[in-house]
């Protein structure tokens, strides 16, 4: 069971290693070569880390969603893009 007293980076790692197990590949299976959604998912884990500032995350994040609006056709992928943009934003 969830402990409601996690902290705000537990949070972030739990998102981000979600979108990269269950939402990646929906995006992958669409765009294979596509690789913003795994630039921002390493973003935000380099950020966490404390290897790159928030701005250099922050622009990968932002690919993610242009990514999505690029996806308009495409309704699984738009939105397997959208979530993965959300869970790596969860990092700030």
């Amino acid at each position: 069971m969830w402990s409601i007293m996690q902290s705000k980076a537990t949070l972030a790692i739990r998102a981000v290693e979600y979108s990269e197990r269950v939402i990646l590949p929906l995006w992958c299976k669409y765009y294979p070569d596509d690789l913003r959604s795994q630039n921002a998912i390493n973003a935000a884990c380099e950020w966490l880390l404390g290897t790159i500032k928030l701005p250099q995350a922050k622009s990968a994040i932002l690919e993610c969603h242009a990514a999505a609006r690029e996806a308009e056709g495409n309704p699984v992928a738009r939105v397997a893009e959208r979530t993965t943009g959300q869970c790596a934003s969860t990092i700030h």
